[in-house]
C-alpha cells in the first residue's frame, strides 16, 4: 500500500493543480482538482485548516492516474488508490469514511471525463 498525505498545501494546489469543479457537500465547499502533468486528481476541502501549525487543504478523495499512450492518444488509466489509515476505497477511489455513499467517486470521475475531456480506463483489480 502506498501512503499519501491526506492534505495538500495551498501553494501546491495553486502551483500544480487546475480547479475543475467546485461544489458543496454536507455544508462544506469542496474542489475537484486535477494535475495534468503527473497526472493525479483529488477532491479537497476549499477551506484551509492548520495541521501541526501548517496551512493545508484536507483531501477527501484521490485517484492515482497514469497516461497510457499505447492504448491511444490522451488515454489516462486509473492505476490505483492512494490511502492512509483513515481513508478507504469506494468505487475505485479513496474516500474518507465520513464521506461514504455521498457520490464522491461519481463526482470525481464525471469531472475528469466531462469537464477535462479525459478518456479514463481502469487497470487495477478490486
Amino acid at each position: 500500500m502506498i501512503v499519501m498525505p491526506t492534505t495538500y498545501s495551498p501553494m501546491t494546489v495553486a502551483r500544480a493543480f487546475k480547479q475543475v469543479e467546485e461544489f458543496e457537500l454536507s455544508g462544506r465547499l469542496l474542489h475537484v482538482i486535477y494535475d495534468p502533468q503527473t497526472p493525479r486528481a483529488a477532491i479537497i476541502e476549499a477551506d484551509i485548516e492548520t495541521f501541526e501549525g501548517v496551512p493545508r487543504h484536507r483531501v477527501v478523495a484521490a485517484l492515482d492516474l497514469q497516461r497510457k499512450p499505447t492504448l491511444g492518444k490522451d488515454i489516462v488509466a486509473v492505476e490505483r488508490c492512494w490511502e492512509d489509515a483513515n481513508i478507504i476505497q469506494v468505487e475505485g477511489i479513496c474516500v474518507d469514511p465520513a464521506e461514504r455513499d455521498k457520490g464522491l467517486a461519481t463526482r470525481l470521475y464525471e469531472a475528469l471525463i466531462l469537464r477535462c475531456g479525459i478518456p479514463l480506463i481502469c487497470v487495477f483489480d478490486q
